[in-house]
């Protein structure tokens, strides 16, 4: 699974790269939808890097400057889970902005993530 990571303009690529995925945490971009009076948290993934940054590009405030992805293992689930966050699969750059609140929310991974992403 991949999942997109974002610092809301706060870290440059080299750091999140040696902090984060160094250190075994990123930063997964999140978003909450209100529907029929509930919140619900939702952790999107995507089925390719491409998908991602179109994703992210079409969908991010342009001010939060760097996104990139992380993938995420098996191990990784019950944590999210843990949150009780839905997970929702993007397998093309759809738009969802106007629909839902974009958060950020420093989780810890199983093992050292390889985090990728752009420069700016």
């Amino acid at each position: 699974m991949l999942a997109a990571i974002s610092t809301m303009g706060e870290m440059s690529f080299s750091q999140v790269k040696k902090e984060c995925g160094g250190e075994g945490w990123v930063p997964l971009l999140i978003y909450r939808l209100d529907h029929e009076g509930e919140t619900f948290t939702v952790l999107p993934i995507f089925s390719t890097e491409d998908v991602c940054r179109k994703w992210c590009k079409r969908n991010l405030p342009k001010e939060w400057g760097l996104s990139g992805g992380v993938f995420l293992t098996d191990e990784d689930i019950p944590t999210i889970e843990e949150k009780g966050w839905r997970v929702q699969m993007f397998e093309w750059p759809n738009k969802v902005k106007d629909f839902v609140t974009f958060d950020v929310e420093p989780i810890e991974l199983s093992d050292k993530p390889e985090v990728l992403g752009k420069r700016k």
